[in-house]
């Protein structure tokens, strides 16, 4: 996993475990979300990555984080809400032969031993 990758892929967890983390004076008065997922595009030939999160309402556009010089592909984002709608996600770009994944974030605190 080259650098960059990391990087991204390590920021996209970061941002997934922030918008979970709600403030409230009493933690138990709020549920909590078992799983957050986001979709992560890689380009072929070092074309970058772009990391799509799961809007915050229902039917809202996904937010977009991507690498410094990379353009978003339209066809991904359209599959990356599709995946957020339906939660069927096609693993392959037709546009730009990127590879599509699903990243998902699992409370540590609500696992079972």
């Amino acid at each position: 996993m080259s650098i960059r990758r990391l990087a991204l892929a390590t920021t996209a967890t970061l941002l997934l475990f922030i918008a979970g983390c709600g403030s409230s004076s009493n933690p138990s008065s709020q549920p909590l979300a078992s799983t957050q997922d986001a979709v992560i595009v890689t380009y072929p030939n070092g074309g970058g990555e772009t990391v799509f999160l799961r809007p915050m309402v229902a039917g809202g556009q996904p937010t977009v984080l991507c690498t410094k010089g990379t353009k978003v592909c339209p066809y991904c984002e359209a599959a990356a809400a599709k995946y957020f709608q339906t939660g069927v996600l096609d693993s392959k770009c037709s546009l730009t032969g990127g590879t599509r994944a699903v990243a998902t974030y699992v409370n540590p605190s609500l696992s079972v031993n």
